[in-house]
């Protein structure tokens, strides 16, 4: 009898992040259960145009739709992703539009209500949940539905035994898994020096970016880094663009090859992150990526998830937080990775592309017997 999975998760917005791991997610299903029928719940229609662009064909699940998702369903999963804990520490706001009219609290409330087995794959967990938005998590979590539960970090897990009082399982970052179902392409690799993700925290037209951004400019050239490419995991901002064609312009004059690669696909940013030795960003799939292809990556950000992810990766020495840090801190953190080799900064590294994606498939296989 054919297997009907309804796979759920932030499938609303513009993300490089969440779309990539939804197309990874598919292909997991498609290895692990290929007989199975899959759904999206609830995608929006710029989500699912990421997913067609990486050749991935979907089929959804509306929950506006008339009738109940029930005959949709004989499984449903909670794909990896952070949409169960803080977004950033920038955003303070975000639980009360979570509350008010969140795309994930609907989906939490449909998905109880036909209660078929559910499984939680690897999702952040907090922090700082505020009371009602812990509530609503912590009830869905504790549902007699619930086959399992699954954090993707130590701190999300940690949080969710002290808060909400459940025990969840440790996986790796699912994202780790990258490579083994976009294999490394030998004609993209480390083409570019360092690879500036183009970020609102680098390139925005306010001080702090302004600092960053001219802090790189020092370690560039301090680094005597002669091949930069500025690139973008999503359609770049116009208000971004007048910063990079100026930084563009100035490493020019240097003696710099500069090149910029504006957001084509999953697969074009997996190749432009390929083809980078260093990368700069200030969000986490794209380092992810990176560490996964083997690039040495300096994250700086305010997004709790980043810090626990570089704490349980063995990296969280090469992390450091955007607003917390002061500019001679982020110009040393930058300088000393330039500096490093491959084998001098993956020497404490933990995660292992096969082994991570093992452990998925291995859990998938038991949450689908």
């Amino acid at each position: 009898m054919q297997k009907k999975i309804l796979i759920a998760g932030q499938a609303d917005h513009d993300n490089f992040g969440d779309s990539l791991i939804f197309s990874m997610y598919l292909k997991l299903i498609r290895q692990t259960a290929p007989e199975a029928c899959t759904k999206i719940l609830n995608p929006s229609q710029i989500f699912i145009d990421r997913l067609n662009n990486d050749n991935e064909p979907v089929s959804s699940v509306m929950l506006d739709q008339e009738g109940s998702i029930d005959d949709d369903a004989d499984y449903i999963i909670l794909v990896p992703g952070g949409f169960l804990g803080c977004p950033d520490i920038t955003d303070p706001a975000w639980q009360i539009k979570w509350i008010k009219n969140s795309y994930i609290k609907k989906a939490l409330k449909a998905i109880s209500e036909i209660s078929k087995p559910t499984l939680v794959h690897g999702v952040e967990i907090g922090p700082f949940l505020r009371p009602l938005v812990a509530k609503t998590i912590r009830i869905f979590l504790k549902g007699s539905f619930i086959n399992k539960v699954y954090s993707r970090n130590h701190g999300g897990a940690n949080y969710a035994k002290k808060h909400l009082h459940i025990n969840p399982t440790v996986l790796p970052d699912f994202v780790s898994s990258v490579t083994q179902f976009y294999p490394e392409d030998s004609l993209e690799v480390n083409t570019n020096e360092l690879g500036i993700h183009a970020t609102g925290k680098i390139f925005s037209n306010n001080i702090l970016a302004r600092n960053f951004l001219s802090d790189i400019e020092t370690c560039i050239s301090k680094a005597n880094i002669k091949s930069v490419m500025i690139f973008s995991d999503q359609l770049i901002p116009s208000t971004h663009k007048s910063s990079i064609s100026k930084l563009c312009a100035r490493l020019t004059e240097k003696g710099v090859k500069c090149t910029i690669k504006d957001y084509e696909g999953i697969l074009p940013t997996l190749k432009n992150i390929q083809s980078c030795s260093t990368i700069i960003t200030s969000k986490l799939h794209v380092g992810v990526c990176g560490l996964s292809y083997s690039k040495k990556v300096v994250s700086i950000s305010s997004h709790p998830k980043l810090s626990r992810f570089y704490s349980d990766s063995g990296l969280s020495s090469f992390n450091t937080n955007y607003f917390f840090s002061n500019r001679k801190s982020k110009i040393d953190l930058m300088s000393r990775i330039l500096k490093m080799n491959n084998s001098q900064y993956f020497n404490s590294y933990k995660n292992n592309s096969l082994e991570v994606y093992s452990i998925y498939r291995s859990s998938l296989v038991d949450f689908l017997e």
